[in-house]
């Protein structure tokens, strides 16, 4: 009766009791080498090798012969050792205990040490120990072949495990412990074939192997009732659940969205008398933490804590979420008394201490300002070494920070960082430590922080990127640098801390100071690293420069944060670079940037930039990027001598870079001692747009990105159109073409530079495409050559057919002519086929016009042309019409729109301007809402308005 008792406890894992009890069993001399080797085996399962040698020992002890099954198993207790060592040492303890004995080891005794290295995972030598039994046996056994199975399937090898299955299916014994592997290698229905139930007499197994069918089946049906019938017609016919398919019955009815179902589930089969241990019991804990029943979970979580208290499980597995859950319901009940009993229970329990739920409790405290009782929760947890969550750092930093008590706040992080958990601190308070330590000037604590930072072997690029973000916004710029020099000094691999800062400081305030920083500090030191550490640096600085290049202003308020700090970085660190051989891409933009804004460095230096080039292998696209920043800033003699250079070498220049040289020349801008566009003295703020330099190629340049189709609209827009055009249309003046030109020269000038770039392509037996004859138009245009201009778009138009660009540009041509009447035939033609037959009897170049779509870039040309001769009546009722018609233009458009009206000082053409702007939803980025907000000012200087531009 004791023993039947001591098993019945085994299988509840109360091994506390069964072992007491087989203690009294012992001490009155009825233990048996069979006891001996049960109870070895229940300890061996639940992984608690050291126990069971224990045993072992003891039943050597008292004389008894330990039978094959014994040994067995402790040799399948010895593999569990992860200790080679000891696990070796084990192993030859039980062979030599067979060589005693006399009992021959057997393939069997070889199997349970293999199954030992599956439940331990020591997958290496659990295969070198498979490959060996494998080549020695000549026969199949169905106990090896299960082992490797069940391997395959824990190791993801289906496809092994699928082979294997076949073979272990002829024994009954081992249904039980296939369902897991079965169910991970098949359906249900061809389950249910290769086991082929009916073969066997009905008995618990066969019962349990059919529940687990009809719950796979339905997992396609969702019939949770039926499920639970099942289990119970099973139980009524005298068969018990097994604790897996019990757990996997009431786990597969809360799946199906009826968790008050699988708590009855539980209720009435354990009213029934079906055995339930404590995984069944932590998961039903869960179910009643998330239903109406909460109330119900104290009951359940004592039930789990007598269980766990009677148990000798070697680990239990505590599900976080619960746990964390089971806590919250305490705190909501103010029941903090349980909630610290709870959590000095689970203190006691051999488990993963990262699922303690310490945190909500800490968290509980310190959001009702019961921070001495938070603080002795954190000395509990530094003392026992328990991790908590990053939120519950973040808040205990915070409340410290908060209180002035950065000392203390430090003290945190270093225990934090002792115990290697720094990686779990959230960037915030790093951010915000550090900038307490600066305003603080706690130097001790900033040096600790960043050499923990700057030497974490983890990845730190995040938390560098908060702490220089924060810095960036709210220090100066003294700080920053001083930082960056902190952490290369103090860090082990300098280099791998300056690439760390580079990276982080990516897109964040004051990226230049931090750029520039770790090339001064660094510079050449690093060897052949610093070819790597410079083309991060300048990679940054080529961002800059698109982003200052972009926005009317920067958007900093640092002398450091703007276009002309850049320029200076760049003169400093580009000769460096470019011996360094950094990538040609970033050393081209860079060289951009520097030849049009640059006023310090000659054409000379450039040359000098280039000759420091590694084997004077620079290619031509880096005399293309000079030649394209000189044309920017008007630098005609710097762009001629440049070209000369190009035309010496002997590499081919390919279309895109003729392209962009022509492209670059057309768009120079005028000198300023030709024109002063702001003739009232207005200052419209910094934009890298100026009316007087916008022309149609530059707006052509943005359609690439910007094409405006709406071919599936126009029959809907067409009886549209033809309301609004008409009354624009008939109004139309024909002015007399303006000849006073102060520009002609200079524009007659760039149109011989770009033809002497255009003879390349017959040079280069290269064929010029759409945009090379798109740029040589609009030089043609500006240049007043209008005839040639016709005659080439003659040209384009019978090469290529009609093209969006090139039909805008003949519009401007037209109309920079004078030839208004001629414009309009085009935007006439555009889309209307009628129109386009009826004017192509005239002139054969409209044919083909119906099939280009009428865009904003067609509207604007009017628009700017009567800006142009002050008929803004005219040039707001065409704006309107192109918003009304579902049309908006550029970026480059709406600017050149506004300045020329802000020029002007005409109030009310900007109102009338932005009004149509907002009605019609047209985007307002960084470049147009700095025009605006200028003007505004201006406005309000001169006390003209008394507020907004409104």
């Amino acid at each position: 009766m004791d023993w039947s008792l001591c098993v019945a406890l085994l299988r509840s894992f109360r091994q506390k009791e069964a072992h007491a009890i087989f203690n009294n069993l012992v001490a009155a001399g009825q233990a048996n080498s069979t006891m001996y080797g049960k109870m070895i085996k229940e300890y061996t399962l639940v992984q608690l090798p050291d126990v069971a040698f224990a045993l072992f020992d003891d039943a050597c002890r008292t004389g008894l012969r330990p039978d094959y099954s014994m040994l067995c198993e402790l040799a399948t207790a010895s593999a569990l050792f992860t200790d080679s060592l000891k696990s070796s040492a084990c192993i030859q303890k039980v062979i030599t205990c067979l060589a005693n004995w006399r009992i021959p080891a057997g393939i069997r005794f070889f199997i349970c040490i293999l199954k030992g290295y599956d439940l331990s995972h020591q997958n290496v030598l659990f295969d070198s120990l498979a490959r060996k039994l494998v080549h020695r046996l000549q026969y199949t056994n169905n106990e090896l072949n299960y082992v490797l199975m069940v391997n395959a399937a824990r190791r993801g090898d289906l496809e092994l495990a699928h082979i294997l299955a076949p073979q272990v299916m002829e024994s009954l014994s081992k249904f039980p412990r296939n369902e897991v592997v079965l169910r991970k290698i098949y359906q249900p229905e061809k389950r249910r074939e290769l086991l082929n139930l009916e073969r066997f007499p009905e008995n618990n197994f066969t019962a349990n192997m059919k529940l687990s069918l009809e719950i796979d089946a339905s997992s396609r049906s969702l019939k949770p009732k039926s499920l639970l019938h099942s289990a119970l017609d099973m139980v009524d016919k005298g068969y018990t659940p097994s604790f897996s398919m019990f757990s996997q019955l009431i786990r597969h009815i809360a799946l199906c969205n009826n968790q008050n179902m699988a708590i009855e589930a539980f209720d009435r089969l354990s009213d029934a008398g079906v055995p339930y241990n404590v995984e069944i019991l932590l998961f039903v804990l869960g179910l009643h933490l998330r239903s109406s029943s909460r109330a119900r979970s104290v009951d359940i979580f004592e039930d789990i804590r007598s269980r766990l208290a009677l148990s000798d499980a070697g680990k239990i597995s505590l599900p976080g979420l619960t746990m964390q859950k089971y806590m919250e319901f305490l705190i909501e009940r103010d029941d903090l008394v349980a909630a610290h009993q709870m959590l000095d229970f689970l203190r006691t329990l051999p488990c993963d201490y990262n699922r303690l739920p310490y945190s909500p409790l800490i968290r509980y405290y310190i959001a009702r300002g019961m921070l001495d009782d938070a603080h002795k929760l954190i000395t509990s947890v530094v003392q026992h070494d328990i991790p908590i969550d990053s939120v519950v750092i973040k808040m205990y930093c915070q409340v410290l920070l908060e209180n002035a008590e950065t000392a203390d706040c430090g003290n945190f992080l270093r225990y934090i960082h002792r115990t290697d958990r720094i990686a779990s601190v959230p960037y915030s308070v790093f951010e915000i430590f550090v900038l307490h330590c600066v305003k603080k000037r706690r130097i001790a604590d900033i040096e600790w922080v960043v050499e923990v930072l700057v030497n974490s072997p983890g990845e730190t690029t995040g938390v560098w990127r908060a702490i220089l973000k924060r810095l960036g916004k709210s220090s100066n710029i003294q700080d920053v640098a001083n930082i960056v020099k902190m952490a290369i000094d103090l860090a082990t691999d300098k280099g791998r801390a300056g690439m760390h800062l580079l990276s982080a400081a990516v897109d964040v305030p004051l990226a230049l100071v931090v750029a520039d920083n770790v090339l001064n500090v660094l510079g050449k030191r690093l060897g052949d690293r610093s070819t790597h550490l410079y083309s991060a640096a300048f990679s940054i600085f080529a961002r800059l420069w698109v982003r200052y290049h972009t926005l009317a202003k920067a958007d900093g308020r640092h002398f450091h944060e703007s276009k002309e700090s850049l320029v200076l970085v760049l003169e400093r660190h580009i000769y460096e670079a470019a011996a360094l051989g950094i990538n040609r891409e970033l050393l081209g933009i860079t060289l951009r940037a520097l030849a049009s804004n640059s006023r310090n460095m000659d054409l000379q230096e450039y040359i000098k930039i280039l000759e420091s080039v590694p084997n004077r292998n620079y290619s031509v696209g880096l005399l293309e990027s000079i030649c394209v920043g000189f044309a920017r800033r008007g630098r005609t003699r710097d762009v001629d001598v440049i070209l000369e250079l190009m035309w010496n070498q002997t590499i081919m220049l390919d279309i895109s870079v003729l392209n962009n040289l022509m492209s670059s020349i057309n768009c120079m801008p005028i000198p300023r001692g030709l024109f002063m566009l702001n003739k009232s003295g207005i200052n419209i703020g910094r934009a890298d747009i100026k009316a007087a330099e916008f022309n149609q190629t530059a707006m052509v340049e943005d359609g690439d990105n910007e094409r405006i189709y709406n071919r599936g609209l126009r029959e809907e827009k067409n009886r549209e159109e033809d309301v609004l055009l008409p009354g624009i249309v008939d109004s139309i003046e024909q002015p007399a073409e303006d000849v006073n030109d102060l520009y002609l020269t200079f524009y007659k000038e760039n149109l011989a530079r770009i033809l002497s770039i255009w003879r390349r392509f017959e040079f280069y037996s290269t064929s010029p495409d759409i945009a090379s004859y798109s740029i040589l138009l609009g030089a043609y245009t500006k240049a007043k050559e209008y005839q040639q201009g016709e005659d080439l778009v003659s040209t384009v138009i019978s090469m290529f057919g009609h093209e969006l660009h090139i039909s805008c540009q003949w519009i401007t041509l037209r109309l920079k002519r004078g030839n208004v009447k001629g414009a309009l035939h085009i935007f006439d033609a555009l889309g209307n086929s009628d129109k386009c037959n009826e004017l192509s009897r005239i002139d054969k170049r409209y044919m083909g016009l119906h099939y280009i779509e009428r865009s904003a870039f067609h509207f604007f040309p009017f628009v700017k042309y009567y800006l142009g001769l002050g008929k803004h009546t005219l040039a707001t009722r065409f704006l309107l019409a192109m918003h009304t018609l579902g049309f908006k233009g550029t970026t480059r458009m709406y600017c050149y729109i506004l300045m020329h009206a802000a020029a002007l000082n005409n109030r009310q053409l900007v109102v009338d301007i932005v009004h149509q702007m907002v009605e019609f939803d047209v985007p307002i980025n960084a470049q147009l809402t700095e025009i605006i907000r200028s003007y505004s000012e201006l406005l309000k200087h001169k006390n003209t308005t008394s507020g907004s531009l409104y």
